[in-house]
């Protein structure tokens, strides 16, 4: 199991380094450590822009939350967790596959390199929510607060569509 979340570890790193785009995102904030909700799909902590939270509509009670995640910082910035009013708990999370059987191992951290953008996503890293509170239906929203080594941040997360694979801005730059 060890080896598999080192691996993983590795993968993820690669793939957030890899996957180094712009997105067209002008406003760079320079009051690092600070969070900033700027819109309903966007927030700030320092240099680390988190963009389009959502979920999957359900009536269960475990959620999946996703949200890409740029470090568009000098250093590498480390991922620890997430907090959300309406859930019991949230783990990070990273979607495996062992004997043909698809699921989600807890992941203690990820590092973000410097410069680079995280999508979490589904069939990869999310923040799995339990004992969630309420019911979620499409266009309802809820805050998540996202941790990070050098602080926390809070952002709306949207609802989408039952069995959504993206958030419907996805790719749309703010």
């Amino acid at each position: 199991m060890r080896l598999f979340i080192a691996a993983l570890f590795s993968l993820i790193a690669f793939a957030a380094v890899a996957n180094e785009q712009d997105h067209g995102h002008d406003d760079h904030d320079d009051h690092a450590g600070e969070a900033h909700a700027d819109s309903e799909h966007k927030a700030t902590l320092g240099d680390v822009t988190l963009l389009h939270a959502w979920a999957a509509e359900t009536e269960g009670s475990v959620v999946f939350v996703y949200v890409e995640i740029d470090n568009e910082g000098d250093a590498p910035i480390t991922l620890l967790g997430a907090e959300a009013d309406i859930a019991g708990t949230v783990d990070l999370v990273g979607f495996q596959s062992k004997d043909g059987v698809a699921s989600y191992a807890p992941l203690p951290m990820l590092p973000i390199a410097s410069g680079a953008e995280l999508t979490l996503a589904p069939n990869a890293v999310a923040f799995r929510m339990t004992d969630v509170t309420t019911h979620l239906h499409e266009g309802d929203d809820f805050e998540i607060h996202i941790i990070f080594d050098a602080g926390e941040v809070a952002i709306m997360a949207q609802v989408e569509p039952e069995g959504a694979t993206q958030h419907r801005h996805a790719g749309h730059n703010h």
